[in-house]
């Protein structure tokens, strides 16, 4: 008698395969219609198309049959099939020969997996519901090859002309690319990028067709990026030389906001995610922190990597998944780097404050693989061509140990392709976290710069700013002149060498000032009193993060921005708008402080 067990086994394989050909059953004329088209489309594939990896997209329909299709005619491709969970039951037990199923429940999984494999020459959209098929054109169409073919085959509408349906969003795409200069200026960006992504071959009843055109990138988040590559290329990619878990932090700081802006008064915790050193075979980079390896944006490319929103100002993001280059930064030459280097570029390279918050917080990828192999070379980019890089990062450098002469530098407009290259996951994320453990390395470059006289002798500063346009307070004059009265020396850090500027708040127990790159030397100020004085609309939190760090008594001081924050999103208009700032307001409570 067989075991009780493998009867239960049975059972359950009978009644999947009894509600798979009920399905069948109950639409015979759609399943039919389904494999025709299907057939035509791969008939109708340009001649030139090689095809060796087809994706299926499928919710429910009689896929084994359709996968019949595609393998009679391409007999040598490897077929991979999304199918949703609650579509498993009707076929899954019996996987169509020479296919490899996938289960994604919801349209991010189905992102998210495609990802872990190589890119298609041929994608075969079978979903019942023409939405459906307009989200999937949008979202991962990019994951065909370029030269490669996306067919819809499943339900749609060929007369269609909304940009919900699959013709209309193909016309809408047509028009854009043949569109003039001011009406592809005035679609929306992600429209744009998927016009000049497909080409239309063939739509009518019996389907659509279409080529890819144009190279688009998978962007990988920092916590993601390790089962990608693993996925993808085993360990030929390279490998995680260490993690440092993850953590939640206890400000060292006590956080004062006086009025209303975007940091509250309080301790406030912080989650520090998992910190990655890695090591890379054969990526390219390219200028202002572009790294790649084939198809793939790896998380070095942004500088925030954790976020669900991955940006870099070099590309074009196509959707919340794929980037390309824009026309002003795609690279025109190509060059090759071998031995082993240390990623230390900036999407800024030319920014005192992204390099001493960006840069300077992937420090401890250096100093770890140095421990484990010393002969490592410093990998930049510039901005313009000829550019060399700044004084104040060349002192930075040089007081890490860092030898500033032998950095690598990667040009405006060039690829590097480098046989190894590491890269560390930053220790500063703003606003979202710092790692504690960034305060050692302030120290240790405070330590390693020249010993200098301060350029002005005051245990007070206030850090001002010029008029630029460009978040200016438009009271400045009198907030100078208060902190004048109080004692403090008004300064403005950029224009002493990097040195005098670490002596100059060394020494300082008060350090006031507008919010911005300004007041990222009070790194070198552990335990002195800080107060920012801000426009509401500039959401950075910097000198948050950095009195985090470094145990500061700090207060926000916040004024009105001309051009307000709506809903809390940001807006760059918002961030960098001018300010205005109610001194009479605040004054009793500033000249307390100041004291």
């Amino acid at each position: 008698m067989p075991d009780p067990l493998v009867r239960l086994r049975r059972l359950l394989a009978r009644a999947r395969r009894r509600g798979r050909d009920e399905a069948r059953a109950a639409a015979p004329s759609a399943s039919r219609r389904l494999r025709e088209r299907v057939a035509s489309l791969v008939d109708s594939l340009p001649a030139d198309l090689d095809v060796r990896r087809v994706l299926v997209l499928a919710d429910g329909l009689d896929v084994q049959r359709s996968v019949d299709e595609i393998r009679s005619r391409r007999p040598d491709a490897g077929v991979d099939v999304l199918v949703r969970a609650d579509d498993v039951r009707l076929w899954t037990d019996e996987a169509p020969p020479g296919a490899r199923v996938h289960v994604a429940a919801s349209l991010e999984d189905r992102v998210a997996l495609v990802r872990t494999l190589d890119r298609f020459d041929l994608a075969v959209d079978a979903s019942r519901r023409e939405r459906d098929a307009v989200v999937h054109l949008r979202r991962l169409v990019f994951t065909v090859r370029p030269g490669g073919a996306w067919a819809v085959a499943g339900a749609f509408d060929p007369a269609a002309r909304d940009d919900r349906s699959v013709a209309g969003l193909l016309t809408l795409a047509a028009g854009l690319r043949g569109g003039d200069r001011a009406t592809r200026k005035a679609a929306r960006p992600a429209d744009v990028d998927l016009a000049d992504g497909i080409e239309h071959v063939r739509l009518d009843p019996q389907g659509a067709l279409l080529r890819r055109t144009g190279e688009y990138y998978a962007k990988l988040r920092d916590w993601d990026a390790d089962a990608v590559l693993d996925a993808r290329y085993g360990d030929s990619w390279g490998r995680v030389l260490e993690v440092r878990p993850a953590t939640t932090f206890t400000a060292l700081a006590d956080v004062t906001s006086h009025g209303e802006g975007p940091i509250a008064s309080g301790r406030r915790t912080f989650a520090v995610p998992p910190r990655e050193l890695r090591l890379y075979r054969w990526p390219r980079a390219s200028a202002r922190q572009v790294l790649l390896k084939d198809d793939l944006m790896l998380p070095d490319s942004f500088r925030h990597p954790h976020q669900r929103v991955l940006g870099n100002k070099q590309m074009s993001q196509a959707t919340a998944d794929f980037a390309r280059y824009l026309p002003r930064t795609q690279p025109v030459a190509q060059r090759t780097l071998h031995g082993r280097y240390y990623y230390f570029d900036s999407a800024f390279p030319f920014h005192f404050g992204h390099i001493t918050t960006e840069v300077l917080s992937r420090y401890w990828g250096w100093e770890r693989a140095r421990e484990l192999d010393g002969d490592l070379v410093p990998l930049v980019s510039v901005r313009d061509e000829g550019a060399t890089l700044p004084v104040f990062q060349r002192a930075i450098f040089e007081a890490l140990g860092v030898d500033p002469d032998a950095v690598e530098l990667v040009g405006p407009r060039e690829w590097v392709d480098v046989e190894e290259l590491v890269a560390a996951t930053p220790q500063f994320e703003n606003p979202h976290y710092v790692d504690p453990d960034l305060a050692r390395v302030w120290a240790a470059l405070s330590a390693g710069l020249p010993p200098v006289a301060p350029p002005v002798v005051a245990e007070k500063i206030f850090v001002s700013r010029r008029p630029s346009g460009k978040r200016d307070c438009l009271q400045a004059p009198e907030l100078e002149q208060l902190f004048a009265d109080a004692g403090f020396a008004v300064v403005f850090p950029e224009q002493y060498p990097y040195a005098e500027q670490r002596a100059l708040f060394a020494q300082a127990r008060v350090v006031a000032g507008f919010a911005g790159s300004g007041m990222f030397n009070m790194m070198f100020a552990p335990g002195a009193r800080v107060i920012v004085i801000s426009g509401d609309s500039y959401t950075a939190a910097n000198e948050e993060l950095f009195a985090a760090a470094n145990a500061n008594d700090i207060h926000f001081f916040w004024g009105r921005s001309l051009v307000p924050t709506v809903g809390g999103r940001y807006d760059v208009k918002a961030f960098k708008s001018n300010w205005t700032f109610d001194l009479p307001r605040f004054r009793d409570e500033l000249l307390e402080l100041v004291r």
